[in-house]
C-alpha cells in the first residue's frame, strides 16, 4: 500500500472507531447496548490493511462484535470498557501515525495522479522508464489543448511509485482515458497472445502461423486507431491525423509499460467521476472500450 494511500485509510477510518452506547437492565443485571458496529468493523479491517497495531486489532477481531453481522449488541460493562479501552487507542495510534507519514512525504499534491513503475534492476532500467512516461504524458496532456504540466511530487520506495502532479483536472482526466485506452489494447494483445502460443502448441503448418500473425497485428492496430480517435475527439475535440499518430504512439509506450508492470492510478482525493475514468489493472479481463459503450 502507498503510503499516502495509508494516511487517506486512517484518516478515513478513524471517525467510525467511535461506539455508541446506552444502559439497561435485564433480569436485574446491568448492561450496556452498544451500537454503530458495521462501521466500527468496517473502520478496523480498512486499518487492518495498514499493518498497524495488529496486537489491537486482533484482539478486537476476538470480541463479541465481530461475532454478529449487525449494528448494535448487549455487552457486560466490564466487556463495553476494554472495548472501548482497545478503540481508543486504536485510534490514537492510526491518529499519530497519520501526522506523522504527512510530515514526512507532505500533503497531497493538487490534480495528481500515481504511477507505479514496473520492476527495475538498474539505473539504466529506471531511466528508460522513466523517460517512457516522460513521452506518454509530455505527448499527451500538455498542449493548448489540455493546458496541462508534469511535476514529479514525490516517490516512494518497494514498488517504485511515483506521484506526478499534472496541473489540471483536464489534464488528470485525459491521462485517465488514455490509461484506460492503453489497457483495452493491452487485454487485446494478452487474447492475441494467448491465440499465438495456443497455435504454437498445435502441430499447424508455419504459412497458417504466419497469417495468424499478421491478421492478429492488423487487429491490434485497428484498435489502437479507434481508441486513438476517440480519445482526441474526447479530449481534444478534434481527430485530424497529426494527433492521432500522437495519441497512438502513446497508448502503444503505456501499454508496453503495462506489460512490463506499470499502473497507472488517481490520486484517493481525485472526485468520483475522475476516478472512474481510471482501468482497474486487476480486471483486464472484464475491461471494455468505451467506444463500444458510446455506441451502444
Amino acid at each position: 500500500m502507498k503510503l499516502k494511500d495509508i494516511i487517506s485509510t486512517l484518516e478515513s477510518s478513524v471517525p467510525d472507531l467511535l461506539i455508541s452506547q446506552s444502559a439497561i437492565q435485564y433480569n436485574g443485571i446491568q448492561y450496556i447496548e452498544v451500537g454503530n458496529l458495521v462501521p466500527i468493523r468496517k473502520a478496523i479491517r480498512n486499518i487492518e490493511k495498514t499493518d498497524i497495531a495488529s496486537e489491537i486489532i486482533n484482539r478486537l477481531k476476538e470480541t463479541e462484535i465481530f461475532d454478529i453481522s449487525g449494528d448494535g449488541l448487549r455487552m457486560k460493562t466490564a466487556d463495553v470498557n476494554e472495548l472501548i479501552s482497545d478503540l481508543n487507542n486504536l485510534s490514537m495510534i492510526a491518529q499519530e501515525i497519520s501526522k506523522s507519514l504527512t510530515k514526512v512525504i507532505g500533503e497531497p499534491a493538487e490534480n495528481s495522479i500515481f504511477i507505479k513503475l514496473p520492476e527495475v534492476r538498474d539505473f539504466n532500467d529506471l531511466s528508460k522508464a522513466a523517460d517512457s512516461f516522460q513521452k506518454i504524458l509530455s505527448q499527451t496532456i500538455v498542449n493548448e489543448e489540455i493546458n496541462g504540466e508534469i511535476n514529479i511530487k514525490s516517490v516512494e520506495n518497494g514498488s517504485i511509485w511515483l506521484e506526478v502532479a499534472l496541473g489540471t483536472t483536464l489534464a488528470v482526466a485525459a491521462i485517465g482515458s488514455l490509461a484506460w485506452a492503453a489497457a483495452v489494447v493491452y487485454k487485446k494483445f494478452q487474447e492475441g497472445r494467448m491465440l499465438s502460443q495456443t497455435v504454437n502448441a498445435k502441430k499447424i503448418q508455419n504459412k497458417t502461423k504466419q497469417d495468424l500473425g499478421d491478421a492478429l497485428k492488423v487487429m491490434l492496430d485497428y484498435v489502437v486507431e479507434a481508441e486513438a480517435q476517440h480519445f482526441c475527439e474526447e479530449h481534444y475535440g478534434q481527430a485530424d491525423p497529426e494527433k492521432i499518430e500522437r495519441v497512438k504512439f502513446t497508448i502503444k509506450e503505456l501499454m508496453a509499460e503495462m506489460d512490463k508492470g506499470a499502473e497507472v492510478h488517481p490520486a484517493l482525493s481525485a472526485p468520483e467521476n475522475v476516478k472512474n475514468l481510471f482501468p482497474d489493472m486487476k480486471n483486464i479481463i472484464g475491461l471494455a472500450s468505451r467506444i463500444k459503450q458510446i455506441e451502444n
